[in-house]
């Protein structure tokens, strides 16, 4: 592992304790049942990739990648007018 520099340095550094709560939408569900439920999510993003000839690059590939490299094709779309909650505050 290289040498961290600046405000990664190891005697900047300190740990953080980071508490994962659950979903709202799954609070009522039990360990198994949340497992099943995002084991059925992965899938159907597999099973959609696939459909549109895009495989899924797995675990292994995506933590292989560089975290700074730019995507080769970027999606340019114009930027919004603005940002609103409802079409009203919009307007």
């Amino acid at each position: 592992m290289e040498a961290r520099e600046g405000r990664f340095a190891e005697e900047i550094a300190e740990p953080v304790e980071l508490m994962v709560e659950l979903l709202p939408c799954w609070k009522g569900l039990g360990e198994e049942e949340r497992r099943r439920a995002v084991r059925g999510l992965v899938e159907a993003v597999e099973s959609e990739a696939r459909a549109r000839d895009k495989p899924v690059l797995g675990a292994r590939a995506v933590r292989a990648q560089h975290p700074h490299t730019r995507p080769e094709h970027l999606k340019r779309s114009p930027r919004p007018l603005g940002h609103a909650s409802t079409r009203q505050a919009l307007r």
